[in-house]
């Protein structure tokens, strides 16, 4: 049965769930390396005398090495699909986490083999598993991203706890290796069962077409780089990725700060992974009902409330609630990223494009919380890190706002037949 030019919402999940879920599975199960660092530093530290601002460089190196390749890696997959991109980049992905044990004694070990794992990252990140999800799902894309982005959320919960147990069992090099052997037994079978995207759908179909129709229509890559649109979604990744990422880490300290003990401040603290996965979902079903710029432009404002709630004479209940409200951002930015370039740009250049995207996001992550560090050294305080990023948060809302309208395309996505 060929593809038809439109589906159902049930018909786009019959279809696609499959894939979601090996995307879930992709995404969450790539994002161990950064979930677990925290819970290595003290062994590492202990066992080579390293301080903690050189461990913690190692994904400041990740995220450089992201932002140059990732928009390559992204146009890859438009090209030939994502299921050959991915499933080599996942197992090259554990075999790099694996690596991460043989660090040592000297530092710059630990850079290379951080090095190692940026280069392999890129070929199974968010952009990658974004499109094969985005490719097969057109009036339910909101809800299948934001269902497939909660996969990192269950993992950073359960990571933690996890490597503290193996840490404390087998010691932190081994336990590497466990985390990566053990990522690449439960996800290996699923990617290689059920990840295909729209073009790897039709290639045996559209055999000698450039692309298959599922992914037509659009804009290039280089036309994006001219349009409006991308350098808008380009701003709101590199402030929102800086500033979340700086709010998460220092957000124990700033608690600290208000007077709360240091249980109750990492008990607080929590709450972030678990509103972030409730936005994610609550977050596609709005973007697959409402304009998404309208949607974008509301939940962008979510950490600028965070800030000033931070800001606010209050103990551990404001901290609470801003700690929500940190969530819902951390929730809501992939998905409405996703959504946003896929509704404006189009799929034509859709892993390039979002690629970009989330490389700049992640270049924010890697600077952000080192950046909130050098507020507080000059001030001692959070109080002017807190002020500066709640002006800067409301750039990404404003942007959001004034993307206009929906552009209408000439050529329609079809989709899938469930079939496929």
């Amino acid at each position: 049965m060929g593809p038809t030019t439109e589906q159902s919402v049930g018909q786009e999940w019959k279809a696609g769930w499959r894939v979601v879920l090996a995307c879930a599975l992709g995404m969450g199960l790539t994002t161990i390396h950064f979930y677990s660092l925290g819970i290595f530093i003290t062994p590492l530290a202990k066992a080579y005398g390293w301080s903690h601002a050189q461990i913690t460089a190692g994904p400041a190196i990740s995220s450089v090495i992201l932002f140059f390749v990732a928009s390559r890696v992204g146009r890859l997959g438009d090209r030939i699909g994502v299921r050959r991109v991915a499933i080599v980049g996942f197992i090259g992905y554990c075999l790099g986490v694996a690596a991460l044990g043989l660090a040592g004694p000297s530092i710059y070990s630990w850079y290379g083999l951080w090095l190692v794992l940026a280069v392999c990252h890129p070929f199974a990140g968010i952009a990658i598993w974004s499109l094969a999800i985005a490719s097969r799902f057109d009036r339910s894309r909101g809800l299948a991203l934001a269902t497939a982005l909660s996969g990192p959320g269950v993992v950073g919960a359960l990571t933690p706890l996890t490597a503290t147990y193996l840490i404390g069992r087998f010691g932190w090099a081994t336990s590497y290796a466990i985390l990566a052997g053990a990522a690449l037994l439960i996800a290996l079978p699923v990617l290689i069962a059920f990840l295909r995207s729209a073009h790897d759908v039709q290639r045996p179909l559209s055999a000698g077409k450039s692309a298959p129709p599922a992914i037509a229509g659009g804009l290039t890559f280089r036309e994006a780089l001219r349009s409006r649109v991308f350098w808008s979604l380009f701003v709101c990744a590199a402030v929102i990725g800086t500033g979340i990422s700086a709010l998460i880490v220092h957000f124990v300290p700033m608690a600290l700060e208000r007077g709360i003990s240091a249980t109750s401040a990492a008990a607080v603290s929590g709450l972030i992974g678990l509103s972030a996965i409730g936005s994610r979902l609550v977050t596609g079903v709005l973007m697959d009902r409402l304009p998404g710029r309208i949607v974008g432009g509301f939940l962008f404002l979510m950490p600028v409330g965070a800030c000033a709630l931070l800001l606010s004479p209050g103990g551990i209940g404001m901290a609470t609630v801003a700690a929500v409200a940190i969530g819902l951002a951390l929730g809501a930015e992939f998905d409405v990223l996703a959504v946003l370039v896929s509704r404006y740009l189009r799929m034509r250049a859709y892993g390039a494009i979002y690629g970009q995207i989330v490389a700049t996001f992640g270049l924010g992550i890697g600077f952000g919380p080192a950046i909130g560090g050098a507020f507080y050294d000059q001030t001692h305080s959070y109080r002017l890190m807190l002020l500066t990023l709640g002006a800067l948060f409301l750039i990404p809302s404003l942007l959001s706002f004034l993307l206009g309208r929906v552009p209408v395309w000439s050529a329609p996505i079809p989709a899938e037949s469930p079939s496929a």
